[in-house]
């Protein structure tokens, strides 16, 4: 099971950095983008508005929350007790 949640996190850290420039071009620096599998679902003002999200969207299946920055940010693994 680790496996696959280490190869999931994997693809979605290099879906996040695939287009973080183009969202860097869109205006998103500092906002929060919400990543599932291999695409950016939404961008949101704050960390807490696309955790929120991504729990009613994606129920107990884990996703990547992680802010627009002209550098890489740090990875936050955030877990919701499965």
């Amino acid at each position: 099971m680790a496996d696959l949640f280490d190869r999931e996190l994997d693809r979605e850290v290099a879906t996040f950095e695939a287009n973080r420039e183009g969202l860097l071009r869109d205006g998103a620096e500092g906002r929060y983008a919400l990543v599932k599998g291999s695409e950016v679902i939404a961008v949101f003002d704050t960390e807490a508005e696309a955790q929120t999200a991504g729990c009613a969207r994606f129920g107990q299946e884990p996703f990547l929350v992680r802010q627009v920055r002209m550098a890489p940010p740090p990875l936050t693994v955030f877990d919701v007790g499965i």
